[in-house]
């Protein structure tokens, strides 16, 4: 796959979850290296208490790059992305900013969270 010289291109999947649990509307960003991206998600209900970001590279396994709590705060990072960070940016919404682009970071980003469900027996061996 070739890109244009000097810029990263960031895919987003729009996610959908358990009745509408999370959604993401963009589906891509693309930006030059060393400027900033926004990628937002809304929690639309049924998540347990943190949204967790995640990167997902061609042929590579899914690596989480931080998590934050529904009420917002500091978001928890993984090692090795310290040009990202998350907040809540209004009720509900939560954003993904990552800094000082990369060719590196070409990826598709995703947000996720814990559902809760009334099933409590749907576990049972």
């Amino acid at each position: 796959m070739a890109f244009a010289s000097g810029k990263v291109v960031l895919l987003l999947l729009p996610v959908v979850m358990a009745a509408d649990t999370l959604l993401q509307n963009t589906l891509s960003v693309t930006k030059r290296e060393g400027k900033t991206a926004v990628i937002t998600c809304e929690h639309k209900g049924g998540c347990r208490e943190y949204i967790h970001w995640y990167q997902k590279k061609e042929k590579e396994a899914f690596k989480r790059i931080l998590y934050m709590a529904l009420s917002g705060g500091t978001p928890i990072k993984d090692k090795d992305f310290e040009d990202f960070t998350a907040e809540l940016k209004e009720t509900k919404t939560f954003s993904l900013t990552i800094f000082n682009l990369q060719t590196s970071y070409h990826a598709t980003y995703y947000c996720a969270c814990w559902v809760s469900h009334s099933n409590r027996n749907a576990l049972d061996c």
